[in-house]
């Protein structure tokens, strides 16, 4: 009897490198200065995998500052 429990871990944490690998990818077009649009829109959507801290890549991605204080309304 196979587990697939640990084929769907593999393919997640191979997603997950593939993803991380991408995003240092994108930080090294931004960085060269030759991003695409293209290349922002893929940011744009990868934007809940980019740490919290990585404010380059937060910054281009579109993703507010803090997202906290424009969730109140004024």
């Amino acid at each position: 009897m196979t587990s697939t429990h640990g084929c769907a871990t593999m393919v997640t944490m191979k997603t997950t490198k593939a993803i991380k690998d991408r995003l240092e990818y994108l930080r090294g077009e931004i960085e060269a200065e030759r991003i695409s649009y293209e290349e922002i829109s893929e940011l744009q959507s990868l934007a809940d995998h980019i740490e919290p801290g990585d404010v380059l890549l937060l910054e281009w991605a579109g993703v507010p500052e803090h997202p906290e204080k424009a969730a109140k309304p004024s």
